[in-house]
């Protein structure tokens, strides 16, 4: 399992991201990119990360836009909560571009990796797989969502053969159960096979599905 405290601080941007090496690397893990929620940041993902094998490299950025009181956010804000897709899918722009730069300086594959992201977290890393499917191996959305308005993008069989992986909580209350299906129906259009976990939690991942998740990120 990950030991956190072997974890290194880099910044790129004057932001902050989280690196850990693997202690006995496999080769054919492909790095994994964790995205955190709204007002969080890079160590918030770890609840998640201490779990997972040491047999790959792990990158837990910080977002770029502050978010109050005292985090951080993925896009900017809006008048709208949650922002719509075309400001989500700016970001995924961005975020391509910058995870291109953390990757080459580690001397890592920029493609495709495994990309984790809860909450807004997921969203953001819902729409990067959506726009940029080639880059994303396999993908896992926490208690996330489909930005809204990003049904459009969703095209029957462009996401065919890929792997993914939903958990999100029955009784959520940022994020209704409803988005969960909505995410679900949408992905099964575009032909992806969706490995998912519900289960009677409120806004967090349960241990059944941090099991379950765990369980999809094993060796293929």
């Amino acid at each position: 399992m990950v030991a956190l405290e072997n974890a290194q601080t880099f910044v790129f941007d004057n932001r902050p991201i989280t690196v850990i090496r693997p202690t006995s690397e496999d080769p054919q893990a492909p790095p994994l990119v964790a995205l955190h929620g709204w007002t969080g940041n890079e160590h918030s993902m770890d609840i998640f990360i201490r779990r997972m094998p040491s047999n790959r490299w792990i990158l837990v950025p910080r977002a770029p836009y502050p978010a109050e009181p005292d985090g951080y956010a993925w896009v900017p804000p809006t008048p709208e909560r949650p922002a719509p897709w075309e400001t989500f899918a700016q970001s995924a722009m961005r975020l391509k571009e910058e995870m291109d730069n953390w990757l080459a300086h580690f001397s890592l594959p920029t493609v495709p990796v495994d990309l984790m992201g809860f909450s807004q977290g997921a969203a953001m890393a819902l729409t990067y797989a959506i726009l940029f499917p080639e880059r994303v191996n396999r993908l896992i959305v926490l208690s996330g969502f489909l930005p809204r308005g990003g049904t459009k993008a969703l095209r029957p069989g462009s996401l065919s053969g890929k792997a993914w992986f939903l958990a999100h909580g029955y009784h959520d209350e940022i994020v209704p159960i409803e988005r969960a299906w909505e995410c679900i129906e949408g992905l099964k259009l575009t032909g992806a096979t969706v490995n998912s976990c519900l289960d009677n939690v409120g806004h967090r991942v349960s241990a059944k599905c941090l099991h379950a998740m765990l369980e999809f990120l094993s060796p293929q």
